[in-house]
């Protein structure tokens, strides 16, 4: 026959010399469709006994992945098998917690290799089916296919599962017409692959869970659910939470105490973003039938769309988003973590059930999340995880305030006067709304930018949309906030999906210490020149532009100015738009308490 099984004998007797071998010669009596152990002779007389029942019988019909240990119908469901490979791995179930008999047990090999390839191809890998049989309400026994890797004989690699990878068990249930996941309770082997036997003595469907989801006041919650809800409204779904705000990536709004619902139902693929009442943490509970985790979610293009996670266990981002990840511009969290492939940055090493996730493409995408196959972790999540840990703060712990609302600054390359343990401060308006300590001079420094929010009586401080983006370098050795010259491709908070660029650290304080007004560039200019100057603090300030016989030309600031470097272009005009002649003019800063002048030349 070309099919095998797997016969376990008990050899006593004398040991065997290091070095020899035993011939096991079995002989087989029966028809093609059944044949029974008649007799076991060894050929080498070591004083070896075969300790063996003789008479017992094997049913050859191996269309359901393995011997099932008796006659028993073919699956109707789990049937896309591998073809045999002439190696298995026996798995014996001894029973079953609330199945039928006509139900269905399948094995399957998450990172299994999914297709038979020649030498050299690389195979893919993937949720397989391995084995499979039908529950007849007695111990079933099935013998999984395991994949052979030829490869080194410029062979071929045949699918199947591969060994030291984890057993997955799965029933369906005939009368629903559903598959659902179920755990093993292992009382020999290890439950991976490989083992010369597994013997599990109760499998237990999971037929239902109950996912908690943490949410925290204060902060924008991005939050899903992973099971199927009796009752998906979305009232239903945060009937036991004192809630003020929901919304999702649709402009859908749920806001209890208005009565406002555009949402309706929570469906699987949906991510919200929840604000809570209260300044206690709250726990969204939720009972049902774990989802197919490789159901579609569909991704619209050049949108921020928000996601649910639909696995039960928590993975790597890059292995979460490795078949997309070069339609990728953005992925980030609540935790101000993002995944930037284009520019190596992965401050958001793994995703998790319960969150949601923000995704943001160059292309429609229908995605489903890979099989978590417990993949090795890559370099590139290793140092992303020390990244984290080493990059948070020191300085400005007490000023950043996380919000939920998150902007990425990422500068691929600092110029200047800057060391290791040295920090990034990101402004707005005069506000720290982030900073980054520097720990790799070689690598992208990644500043998560928080955001303000101010709606349904929601007061939360930081960036506003359209803030300008004011970077500065705080000093680990002086202690000192110093300058910073920025080349960005966004300037403005909240403008596209990430701001990224190079800086240059100035050698000069990042809030200047007095007024300053240097001298214009170019001078002499024409037609326009730039004024510079710095002021110590918030204040009222005016720049004139006089003529050599003191006569106001025209006025280029008059007003309240934050306190920093500021610049202002006069264009050669007067304050009635008229072009002025060439000639010797004063330019002047006045604040309280001071008058600075200097003369420029404008030229024909």
């Amino acid at each position: 026959t070309s099919e095998s099984t797997v016969l376990g004998f008990s050899l006593t007797g004398n040991s065997i010399p290091s070095g020899e071998g035993v011939l096991v010669s079995v002989s087989f009596t029966g028809s093609p469709e059944e044949i029974c152990l008649e007799n076991v002779v060894l050929s080498d007389p070591f004083g070896v006994a075969v300790d063996v029942d003789l008479g017992d019988c094997w049913n050859l019909d191996t269309s359901d992945g393995g011997d099932d240990g008796g006659d028993s119908p073919d699956p109707q469901y789990f049937t896309d098998l591998p073809d045999a490979t002439g190696e298995s791995s026996l798995i014996v179930i001894q029973s079953i917690d609330g199945i039928e008999v006509g139900d269905e047990i399948g094995i399957f090999d998450a990172s299994g290799v999914l297709e038979t390839v020649d030498f050299p191809n690389t195979p893919e890998y993937g949720e397989v089916l391995v084995g499979s049989t039908v529950w007849t309400g007695s111990q079933a026994e099935i013998a999984a296919v395991m994949s052979i890797n030829l490869s080194d004989f410029n062979g071929p690699t045949l699918n199947g599962a591969v060994e030291g990878n984890d057993i997955v068990f799965k029933v369906w249930k005939s009368d629903e017409n559903a598959v659902y996941d179920a755990e093993a309770n292992y009382v020999q082997g290890n439950g991976t692959f490989g083992q010369i036997l597994t013997v599990v003595d109760v499998l237990a469907p999971i037929y239902e869970v109950l996912q908690s989801v943490d949410m925290m006041p204060y902060m924008l919650n991005s939050i899903s659910f992973n099971v199927e809800m009796d009752n998906p409204g979305v009232e239903s779904v945060f009937s036991e939470n004192d809630l003020i705000v929901a919304s999702d990536d649709m402009s859908g709004f749920y806001v209890p105490n208005l009565g406002v619902n555009s949402i309706g139902d929570v469906s699987y693929d949906m991510g919200l973003n929840v604000f809570i009442s209260g300044n206690e943490p709250q726990v969204c509970a939720m009972e049902g039938v774990p989802v197919d985790p490789s159901m579609p979610i569909e991704l619209q293009q050049y949108m921020l769309n928000l996601i649910s996670y639909l696995p039960s266990e928590c993975m790597s981002t890059e292995e979460a988003f490795e078949d997309i990840s070069d339609d990728i511009i953005l992925v980030s969290d609540d935790s101000g973590g993002f995944y930037v492939p284009s520019l190596g940055v992965m401050t958001m090493t793994d995703v998790c059930p319960g969150e949601a996730y923000s995704v943001f493409t160059s292309s429609n995408i229908d995605f489903t999340y890979p099989m978590a196959g417990g993949q090795a972790r890559s370099a590139m999540y290793g140092y992303w995880e020390d990244y984290n840990y080493s990059s948070q703060t020191r300085a400005y712990s007490d000023l950043v305030v996380p919000t939920g609302i998150s902007y990425p600054v990422i500068i691929t390359d600092i110029g200047g006067d800057v060391s290791v343990g040295d920090e990034l401060v990101a402004y707005a308006d005069g506000q720290v709304v982030g900073a980054t300590r520097i720990v790799d001079l070689t690598a992208p420094v990644v500043i998560s930018a928080w955001g303000g929010y101010h709606e349904f009586g929601i007061d939360l401080e930081g960036y506003d949309v359209g803030d300008a983006i004011d970077l500065r370098l705080f000093s680990n050795e002086t202690g000192e906030e110093m300058k910073v010259e920025m080349s960005l491709d966004n300037t403005e908070y909240g403008i596209g999906v990430l701001s990224s660029g190079t800086i240059e650290v100035m050698d000069m304080l990042a809030v200047p210490e007095e007024y300053n007004l240097t001298q214009n560039y170019p001078n002499p200019f024409n037609p326009s020149t730039t004024i510079s100057f710095s002021i110590p603090s918030e204040g009222f300030v005016q720049v004139n532009v006089y003529d050599i016989t003191g006569r106001l030309i025209t006025g280029l600031v008059n007003g309240n100015l934050s306190a920093g470097y500021h610049d202002v272009i006069w264009d050669g005009k007067d304050m009635f738009g008229s072009n002025v002649s060439a000639g010797l003019y004063i330019y002047s800063l006045q604040a309280e308490g001071v008058s600075l002048t200097r003369k420029m030349v404008l030229m024909k």
